[in-house]
């Protein structure tokens, strides 16, 4: 029996080289490839072979390089992602996913890449359900597979093209590369797991086996005594607040003296290894006094609950709640309009039901990480997967009790968020590491980690009440929304707060009342996740619009168009609706092009199927909303060779914004994109331009970059036409230069030059800040969002009553995006979006049992694969926004939200009975159709 500490000799070839390498028989082939050679391409997405991100080819086969151990890989060959195309020379599947905009945030992208190459090598014809079927286990959360499966199809057709990688030509609203591509597609784009620096040590969290208990003795002294463990940081060790949070700092950094959800940290290991850390922590010794616990948030606001936080918490909630009690109430959030008893007086039907939506995980396919180090400066340097650098900043100089400028916060190529990374989770840790020992520390999750402690998306119970008159017109709306925010705020305010002003969907309701609660509980905190609240309440709203026009005997579409809201309504908040569009126009839209691509002769005949369609009209506020200051910074700077530089903290996980701003300022500017470059979240480099959530970025930032280069275009042809003794009027920017008539052109690396001799300013700042209002905190009355967006998607379902099981064949998607600066990013986030959505509508639920999570990897969470993206008709609305950069709003968050509803209103038409609680899972179908 080979001895687990003895290393054995290997020999492999990779990309061509042969390697000699002594290596411990257990480590897998991923390590040597990402540890021993540097080749950082191939990913640890979750450990046991199912998602795909650590593919490689060895001997002409792909393999799941996390599960290939060392013994298993001596004498093979291997093809990693860096040994197949260079930007020189790309491989034809580098080049087909950039023309098809098939790359997003590119975490997924190497093993997609190479799990594509050994299968064409195999099958160089396939059909489309074959390429599908080859990509199964790759997982991507971020772009819906339909423009991956796209860009083999062409490959497959043997296209012949050539990708325009150097961007040098440029029109507005055109798909150009993004401005990140080649690094994605040849797996250089390094992700901070990526990162090595020099005399590294390694951090691993201790954490809580308990959900509720009060911590009594720590005892780390033998974890201490290990060879090649520098530290053991507790919350003592905490020179600074021990207490971090975005709406509300309840959170301790590591427990101070009790913990309140499972897998909370309370002790910090650094050492020489990962796995002299890991040792370590088994090394340390917690003794605790179990408390009471509560998990479901009705239960929390039962007067005898146990209180899960001090006073003193509450207290500090006073001006974010009028629910400051003893009932473990975070948050509550009060809406009313009009009179609800006289509404409700005035309706022929009242319909109640309740909705419940469960506990979601991002499901980002890499995990939590973050390194510190000193600078050369004697800067505290933190780099992660960040939403926003500024707000990380404050909360580590917070911890550490030292001056924020001390501190540059960077965001690194990120492997998506969908709001995950709103929260810290590493950054304050690896920060304390480094203060303490002075030198680089690493902080790396599990997946099993990322799953059990981070924050997931509030589940909700939703009680709608709706009157109704005979001729279909709404009178009346009440709703109540409970959600578990877990054991910690996060940013439950903002969120509960966007569900009720979005609870009554988008339809003009004279009468509405709306309560939403957040609650703390015993269990994992919940968080930002895409839609922000909106998500959830559309789930209701608009299942219940189709129980009440089913009630009523009204068609679901005819109801909807008699309630519409129109421009000149007024929103639940009292807001006058002055839309860009007509809201009706997305509903219009997909039951137009239904009507031709309605394929219903062509459905196979089974006794076992039943078929139906649903659809689901959405609206969704743009920014922060609640009169919160939401203001985008960017600077433009010229420089001597022509060139335009954009600095901004708005951040791209990749959803494609740094090459929509490229965009905006090339277009302003008159330059091609090959002469425009972009910085973006660095604290040090960029100006604060907030977080970079709530859709807002494209719309507030991107305003900001237009106005900068507006400001930068007007300085150089005042200049120029000072200059010239000519008109300002006949100054053209355009192609990298300037046109002056009739004189010709002038190369603007020159003009640049003439200005910087002159002392005329090269550089330039702007703001954007959209104006809303803080709403009435007894009525919820007043300006919440602005811009608003809409959307209309329809779903046709096939459901086996034998087995449960849905398929979704068709999905028409609607929606008003402004412009399309860049189509094809809209397209992506559609694609993106509608699978997501499929996933919440069908298989996805985190469960948690009396607060221990029991979903912690990719076998017990399931995703949508590459097999079950549905046909998707997408419809791009442009109905330009006169307030947007060229119009544009913004479509990421809004591209999900009636997707899981649209689902569940055509399995309810399929079946004549409705599933209430997503997901909608086999075992719910089968039990609704037991139902008499």
């Amino acid at each position: 029996m080979q001895d687990q500490d003895t290393k054995i000799p290997i020999t492999l070839v990779v990309n061509n080289t042969e390697v000699k390498l002594d290596i411990l028989p257990n480590t897998s082939l991923l390590d040597i490839l990402r540890n021993e050679l540097g080749l950082t391409g191939a990913k640890k997405g979750c450990g046991i072979g199912l998602c795909g991100t650590c593919t490689v080819i060895m001997d002409g086969k792909a393999v799941r390089a996390c599960v290939v151990s060392a013994e298993q890989a001596n004498g093979k060959e291997v093809v990693t992602i860096e040994g197949l195309g260079t930007e020189e020379k790309l491989d034809p599947i580098q080049e087909a996913l950039i023309r098809h905009h098939a790359v997003q945030c590119g975490y997924c992208t190497p093993g997609m890449i190479m799990t594509i190459k050994s299968f064409l090598a195999e099958n160089p014809s396939p059909t489309s359900e074959q390429i599908k079927q080859a990509l199964s286990g790759n997982l991507c959360r971020c772009t819906g597979y339909k423009q991956i499966i796209d860009a083999v199809i062409d490959v497959v057709s043997n296209t012949k093209y050539r990708v325009n990688i150097d961007r040098s030509s440029y029109i507005l609203g055109e798909s150009v590369p993004r401005v990140d591509i080649v690094d994605k597609v040849t797996g250089k784009t390094k992700y901070t797991a990526d990162i090595t620096l020099d005399k590294m040590l390694y951090a691993k969290v201790y954490r809580s086996p308990h959900s509720s208990a009060r911590i009594v003795k720590i005892d780390s002294a033998a974890a201490k005594k290990i060879n090649g463990v520098i530290a053991v940081i507790t919350a003592a060790d905490i020179p600074g607040s021990k207490f971090y949070g975005k709406a509300v700092q309840d959170q301790p950094v590591l427990a101070v003296d009790r913990v309140r959800y499972f897998g909370e940290p309370i002790a910090l290991v650094i050492a020489e290894s990962e796995p002299i850390a890991e040792s370590a922590l088994q090394k340390i010794s917690v003794e605790y006094d179990p408390l009471p616990a509560v998990y479901h948030p009705l239960d929390a606001m039962k007067p005898d609950a146990p209180k899960i936080h001090t006073e003193q918490i509450y207290q500090s909630l006073a001006p974010h709640s009028d629910a400051v009690n003893t009932r473990n109430i975070l948050y509550h959030f009060p809406i009313r309009k009009g009179n609800i008893e006289a509404g409700f007086a005035q309706a022929d039907t009242i319909i109640e039901r309740t909705y419940t939506t469960p506990w979601f995980e991002h499901a980002c396919l890499e995990t939590e990480s973050a390194i510190a180090c000193y600078d050369e400066q004697g800067k505290l340097t933190v780099t992660a997967p960040s939403h926003n650098v500024y707000f990380d900043r404050r909360e580590i100089a917070r911890v550490l009790g030292i001056d924020k400028e001390q501190i540059r916060m960077i965001k690194s190529p990120m492997g998506a968020s969908f709001g995950k990374r709103e929260d810290i989770y590493g950054q304050i840790l690896v920060a304390l590491a480094t203060y303490y020992t002075n030198r680089p520390v690493k902080l790396v999750f599990t997946r099993e980690e990322t799953f059990t402690v981070t924050t997931k998306r509030h589940p909700m119970q939703m009680r709608y009440k709706t009157g109704v008159t005979n001729d279909g017109k709404i009178t009346a709306v009440e709703v109540e929304i409970i959600a578990d925010t877990g054991a910690y705020a996060s940013w439950a305010p903002n969120i509960l707060r966007k569900a009720a002003v979005h609870a009554a969907g988008p339809y003009s309701i004279p009468n509405i009342v709306v309560d939403a609660y957040a609650v703390y509980t015993n269990n994992v905190p919940a968080g930002a996740m895409r839609g922000f609240g909106a998500t959830q309440v559309a789930f209701a709203y608009e299942s219940q619009m189709d129980e009440v026009a089913k009630v009523i005997g009204f068609d679901p579409v005819e109801f909807r168009r008699r309630n519409l809201l129109r421009n000149g309504d007024t929103t639940a908040t009292g807001q006058v609706l002055r839309s860009a569009i007509d809201p009706g126009a997305t509903l219009d839209a997909v039951v137009q092009q239904y009507a031709i691509h309605n394929r219903k002769d062509a459905r196979p005949h089974h006794s076992s199927k039943k078929y139906g369609i649903g659809l689901a009209t959405i609206f969704y506020g743009i920014g922060y909303g609640y009169g919160i200051p939401d203001i985008g910074t960017a600077i433009i700077e010229l420089t001597t060779d022509g060139s335009a530089v954009i600095s901004t903290s708005a951040i791209d996980y990749g959803q494609g914004l740094a090459t929509i701003f490229c965009q905006i300022a090339a277009a302003v500017l008159g330059l091609t994109l090959d002469k425009v470059r972009i910085i973006t979240g660095d604290t040090e480099l960029t100006p604060d331009s907030g977080s970079t959530v709530a859709t807002r970025q494209t719309y507030v930032t991107g305003n900001a970059v237009k106005s900068a280069a507006e400001k930068l275009r007007g300085e150089i042809t005042s200049f120029v036409a000072e200059k010239y003794r000519i008109s300002q009027d006949a100054v053209t920017l355009i192609e990298n230069s300037i046109q002056l008539e009739p004189r010709g052109k002038i190369p603007l690396s020159e003009i640049i030059q003439q200005m910087r001799a002159a002392g005329r300013p090269t550089k330039k700042q702007a703001r954007f800040k959209p104006v809303t209002q803080r709403l009435d905190p007894i009525t919820g009355q007043g300006e919440a969002y602005y811009p608003y967006t809409f959307g209309t998607q329809l779903a046709e379902v096939e459901v086996d009553i034998e087995t449960g099981e849905v398929k979704v064949l068709t999905l028409l998607a609607a929606h008003n995006v402004g412009k399309a600066i860049h189509p094809g990013n809209v397209l992506g986030q559609l694609y993106g979006g509608i699978a997501m959505g499929l996933g919440m509508a069908l298989t996805e639920e985190f469960v948690i049992s009396e607060g221990i999570p029991k979903t912690v990897n990719f076998q017990h969470y399931r995703i949508p694969k590459s097999t079950d993206i549905p046909e998707i008709i997408p419809i791009i609305l442009e109905a330009p926004e006169p307030t947007g950069p060229f119009g544009a709003i913004g479509i990421g968050e809004p591209a999900m939200i009636p997707t899981a509803p649209a689902i569940l209103n055509a399995i309810a038409n399929a079946l004549g009975k409705r599933i209430y609680e997503l997901p909608a899972s086999k075992n719910k179908i089968i039990s609704i159709l037991k139902e008499e």
